[in-house]
């Protein structure tokens, strides 16, 4: 799910000039976090949550719901 999600970011935003290999390169590193965290996930949060907390957390967008208790979990 997470690598969906940057996948699709990272296609559908014009980006901001940087090298266009700069692009792909932050998108592995998004990954490498997501890949580091993923076994702090608690049984009671599903893989969406889980997703979607950490997406909105990685492109600094508003957390919602129970996303603060998740990242201080999973991060």
């Amino acid at each position: 799910m997470v690598q969906t999600a940057i996948i699709t970011k990272y296609v559908c935003d014009p980006g901001d000039g940087a090298a266009p290999v700069a692009r792909p390169m932050w998108s592995i590193q998004h990954m490498a976090d997501a890949y580091a965290v993923a076994a702090n996930i608690p049984g009671d949060v599903t893989a969406q949550e889980a997703a979607e907390a950490f997406v909105r957390w990685m492109f600094h967008q508003p957390l919602e719901g129970d996303d603060e208790t998740i990242l201080k979990i999973v991060l």
